[in-house]
């Protein structure tokens, strides 16, 4: 990444950018509405999980060829990025643990399971997880915890809670996830046409990138 980094700072008239395709998704867009209006108040804490629930990719698939195939960076990377979106705020130190025991008789190498503890610039507290091998289903977590109230994703409708004692929480009804894998490919294009910053900027891309690495390195 660095190398890369360099390589870009030398054509800086080249675009680079990267499919996190969350953003699109109908669901967070909304989520992030909540938050810049102000009505989940001042946020403390945000959890976000990438439930990958396919053990048979990395176990059986390309990944387990690898000498080194990363679930943070491979999928794990989406909900960095989503929290660093929707909070508007980067991440700047993380610890992280993690084990195989979902892939432990197999051939693939590294952590199945990375459990990471994130501290963002703005004062949020966030806890994220990569698991590759789940009992459960594609399914991408994030809850974020305001001073005015909590919001929850979850399979149909997300919740959102705006009393503690309130046991009939609102629902969310927009659609999750919602985007198809190309939803970013033309304001790439349009990037690139109309010399404008994509909507997923390099600097994006190189945080992003450089705090999955360092919680990689640090479950090591």
């Amino acid at each position: 990444v660095e190398r890369i980094l360099l390589e870009y700072k030398k054509h800086p008239n080249l675009k680079i950018s990267s499919n996190l395709i969350l953003r699109k998704s109908e669901r967070f867009l909304h989520l992030k509405q909540l938050i810049q209006s102000g009505e989940l108040g001042d946020i403390s804490n945000i959890k976000g999980a990438y439930n990958y629930g396919r053990l048979h990719k990395i176990t059986e698939g390309w990944r387990g060829e690898m000498d080194y195939y990363s679930g943070v960076c491979g999928g794990g990377v989406h909900i960095i990025d989503l929290m660093q979106w929707l909070l508007e705020s980067k991440i700047t130190c993380v610890s992280a643990v993690g084990n195989k025991v979902h892939s432990h008789q197999s051939k693939f190498k590294q952590h199945d399971l990375v459990n990471a503890i994130l501290s963002f610039d703005n004062g949020v507290i966030g806890s994220f997880t990569s698991d590759m091998g789940c009992v459960h289903p594609h399914f991408h977590v994030l809850d974020i915890y305001g001073t005015k109230g909590t919001f929850i994703n979850q399979p149909g409708d997300a919740i959102l809670y705006t009393e503690r004692t309130n046991s009939h929480p609102k629902l969310i009804e927009t659609v999750y996830p919602g985007v198809h894998k190309g939803d970013l490919i033309f304001d790439f294009i349009e990037s690139i046409l109309n010399s404008s910053i994509p909507e997923v900027s390099q600097e994006d891309v190189f945080h992003t990138m450089a705090v999955c690495f360092a919680i990689d390195k640090s479950a090591q």
